[in-house]
């Protein structure tokens, strides 16, 4: 008689303690979906789209040579200036540090120098030393086309329409038409301007403006930037013409330098006045 074993069908206990399920001997068996490219239905896919492929590229790449060739080259000048004492050395070093702090200075040398540079005083010389009331309205057309630009103080606001002829300069505007040739000064509605040699442009069209209109538009393009941990800023200005650019950047510093030079002299009088009648009253 053979003995009898108890059979238990049910799984194998788990680490946990609970029975694993049931499984007839049989592993068990994980189904995962992955998700896969089929290399030649992409192929077929780019096949049947290429006109459509091809048309949107060659759109793109269109439209930015377009972009490309009507962005105008602009041109970047650069100066710098340092700060310095002028009041110091016109007074003879009688205003010194401990004088600067008895006569009260809170304000910050650096940037009241970029706002008298930004100043109307020497924006408006460079205005009108360049007759930058006279502004262009032609795309591609700077103020560097013409030579000895002159605005009268009381010319009124018009246009003047320039062409570019092979015997010389025609310009029209309310005052009527005024004709020069290349190298020659013309006169037209209160402005002066001389056209040395025939520009690319066939014509052009210019616009007078009001002063404080031509110094707004000058300080858009011009920037102003100290360099960190020193006395020295930057000035830089922007246009499409390298030679328009560096002329303005130098004038601009020019007319700083000179109106630096006057308030030095006009703020170092009351300090000289100062010491000297503090040093008369001390000398007996």
């Amino acid at each position: 008689m053979s003995d009898l074993v108890r059979r238990d069908h049910a799984g194998p206990m788990e680490p946990n303690g609970h029975q694993a399920p049931f499984t007839n001997g049989a592993p068990v068996m994980r189904m995962q979906v992955e998700d896969s490219i089929d290399l030649r239905e992409l192929i077929d896919v780019l096949r049947r789209n290429k006109r459509l492929i091809l048309a949107v590229t060659f759109a793109f790449v269109l439209a930015t040579l377009i972009i490309v060739q009507r962005q105008l080259p602009q041109y970047r000048a650069e100066g710098v200036f340092r700060l310095k004492d002028e009041r110091q050395a016109l007074t003879g070093q009688l205003v010194g540090p401990g004088v600067e702090q008895m006569l009260g200075r809170t304000a910050d040398p650096l940037l009241s120098e970029i706002e008298v540079l930004r100043s109307r005083a020497v924006i408006g010389g460079v205005v009108e030393r360049f007759g930058l009331r006279l502004q262009p309205q032609t795309r591609g057309v700077t103020p560097a086309i013409f030579q000895d630009v002159e605005v009268a103080s009381d010319a009124a606001p018009d246009t003047i329409q320039i062409s570019f002829e092979e015997s010389g300069v025609i310009a029209r505007s309310r005052a009527g038409e005024e004709r020069s040739g290349y190298g020659q000064p013309l006169y037209i509605s209160g402005v002066r301007f001389t056209v040395p040699v025939r520009p690319d442009h066939d014509e052009a069209t210019f616009e007078i403006v009001p002063a404080v209109t031509a110094a707004e538009r000058l300080l858009e393009n011009l920037v102003t930037r100290p360099v960190d941990r020193t006395d020295v800023v930057r000035v830089q200005y922007t246009s499409s013409s390298a030679e328009f650019s560096q002329a303005i950047v130098n004038a601009t510093l020019e007319a700083f330098h000179d109106a630096s030079t006057r308030n030095a002299a006009q703020q170092s009088h009351r300090p000289r006045s100062f010491i000297e009648e503090l040093l008369a009253c001390t000398d007996i």
